[in-house]
């Protein structure tokens, strides 16, 4: 799906562990999360062994946290994860290790948002569903590569979860907001 720049989009949790890196013209005007991206950075300090690194995980948990209301992943969510999950396998790809990233689309398409991430290749074969928005970014986060192998984890034990806020072009923290469905 192709068109101009929302102003309204739900961003991968990439996008917020990177945020600072990204260029904000890159990111819509209004910036949402899922309550999967709120999960993901949650469980992101337990896999720091550096003390260094895991504050630095906390600090941006506890931004999250203060900033964004989650949109939930709820029963409609549930069931377009089930459409996204059909989806990627038609397209020749597993799903097992794509678990969060599918939930995180889920909200996306239940709420009729672009997704904004930095890893569209975790999206391949949602493109007639889900408005995938690549931002482009210049590194590549350990956090990130720790999430991943938690969600394997996770698939492998059988798991298989909102806040809105518009962000300004700063890294300000804006006031809390409720999200409007």
């Amino acid at each position: 799906m192709t068109g101009s720049t929302p102003t309204r989009g739900l961003v991968d949790t990439n996008i917020i562990i990177q945020w600072a890196r990204l260029d904000p013209a890159r990111l819509p005007d209004e910036i949402v999360i899922s309550s999967v991206t709120l999960a993901e950075l949650s469980a992101g300090p337990h896999y720091a062994d550096d003390p260094s690194e895991r504050a630095r995980r906390i600090n941006v948990l506890q931004h999250a946290e203060a900033v964004f209301e989650p949109l939930p992943f709820d029963g409609d969510a549930a069931r377009s994860f089930g459409l996204l999950s059909a989806a990627v396998l038609a397209a020749g790809r597993k799903t097992r290790r794509r678990i969060a990233d599918l939930m995180i689309a889920s909200v996306a398409h239940v709420n009729g948002l672009p997704l904004y991430t930095t890893n569209p290749d975790d999206f391949v074969g949602l493109d007639s569903i889900v408005q995938v928005v690549s931002v482009p970014s210049n590194c590549q986060d350990l956090w990130m590569r720790d999430l991943d192998q938690a969600a394997v984890t996770a698939s492998e034990a059988g798991v298989g979860t909102g806040r809105s806020t518009s962000l300004p072009r700063s890294n300000r923290a804006p006031a809390r907001t409720r999200a409007t469905r």
